[in-house]
C-alpha cells in the first residue's frame, strides 16, 4: 500500500508462489531507514527476504536459518 492501506496491491516478484506456508512475526521485518525503500524480513520457515525498490521486488538472502523471531537493519561504524 501506498496510501495507508486505503487500497493494496501484491509485491510478490521474487518471493515464494508455491507451497509456501510460513509465517512472519512482527519483530522479524524492518525497513532502513538509511536507505529508504529497503525492506527486508525474515521466516518461521528460516527465510530472510530483502527488498531495495519497496517491495516491488525481493530476493532470498539467506535460507535453511533457525525460525527468524527479529530481525533489524544495523548501523555499522566507520
Amino acid at each position: 500500500s501506498q496510501d495507508g492501506g486505503a487500497s493494496w496491491e501484491s509485491a510478490s516478484h521474487g518471493l515464494p508462489q508455491r507451497h509456501a506456508y510460513v509465517t512472519v512475526l512482527r519483530e522479524s521485518m524492518d525497513s532502513d531507514h538509511r536507505q529508504p525503500g529497503r525492506i527486508a524480513f525474515g521466516t518461521s520457515s528460516g527465510h530472510v527476504f530483502l527488498s531495495q525498490d519497496s517491495g516491488e521486488s525481493w530476493q532470498l538472502l539467506a535460507e535453511f536459518l533457525p525460525r527468524v523471531l527479529s530481525l533489524r537493519f544495523a548501523t555499522v561504524a566507520e
